[in-house]
């Protein structure tokens, strides 16, 4: 952790990554998406369904 606060000057990762990225936009990914908050209640439902399938004996 001191090595980490030092290397930072004291700052968190995410400080660090929006300095770099705001001197230089090229930086970023531009395919980079952020994940869709709306999509993952749905699919937790379908998993939780999915668990409930009775399945074959094989």
């Amino acid at each position: 952790n001191r090595r980490r606060q030092r290397v930072l000057k004291g700052r968190s990762p995410d400080e660090v990554v929006r300095s770099r990225l705001a001197a230089e936009p090229k930086l970023a990914n531009r395919r980079y998406k952020p994940p869709d908050a709306d999509a993952l209640p749905p699919a937790l439902q379908v998993i939780a369904h999915a668990k409930e399938v009775s399945h074959p004996d094989n």
